[in-house]
């Protein structure tokens, strides 16, 4: 469930990218690291960067949303991925 966005923050382009978290396992889970991608038409990566989860584990069929801004992104990037 990953959504996302280009909006304006006063005169700059920020991305912000929003998505779900879910612990599909019958156990608590560690959250793990976020990892993202944004490619240009391409498909070659213009630009990485990862960022920790706001907690650190999840209960058995709890769900955490994420959102993580990027201000002045690249304007070659056409997609992005999240992975971790």
């Amino acid at each position: 469930n990953v959504k996302s966005r280009l909006v304006t923050d006063g005169d700059e382009p920020v991305l912000v990218v929003d998505g779900d978290l879910v612990n599909v396992s019958d156990r608590k889970v560690d959250v793990p690291r976020l990892h993202f991608a944004l490619t240009g038409p391409d498909g070659r990566q213009v630009y990485v960067w990862s960022a920790q989860a706001d907690r650190a584990s999840l209960q058995p069929g709890e769900t955490l949303n994420f959102r993580r801004r990027l201000p002045a992104p690249p304007a070659e990037a056409k997609n992005v991925s999240v992975r971790f």
